[in-house]
């Protein structure tokens, strides 16, 4: 028997994350890793934030930032940015903002 896949949920904020997108391909790139989640709601743990956890948005520098409440098999997408090591506008600089 198949496990039930998991729903995807997403805070307002994903909304104009994913406006920000600049091209075509990197939506693409974004929607494929996030419909990825429902059969394999799995990534890196994210050290300064417990329960959240991020994937690379195929081989771009993008990243999605989510939780999972398998009880309820539930994604909840918090962020969706670009990988900028030091700067400002990095992901995981925006996660210490938005979480």
């Amino acid at each position: 028997m198949e496990a039930q896949p998991y729903t995807l949920q997403y805070l307002p904020e994903v909304k104009k994350d994913l406006k920000n997108l600049k091209d075509v391909t990197t939506y693409k790139l974004v929607g494929q890793a996030l419909a990825g989640l429902v059969t394999n709601p799995t990534g890196k743990p994210l050290s300064h934030h417990p329960g959240y956890f991020s994937i690379r948005c195929g081989k771009s520098r993008y990243r999605a930032i989510f939780r999972v409440d398998h009880g309820k098999r539930t994604v909840t997408v918090a962020l969706v940015g670009k990988r900028q090591s030091g700067h400002h506008s990095d992901v995981y600089e925006q996660a210490k903002v938005r979480l």
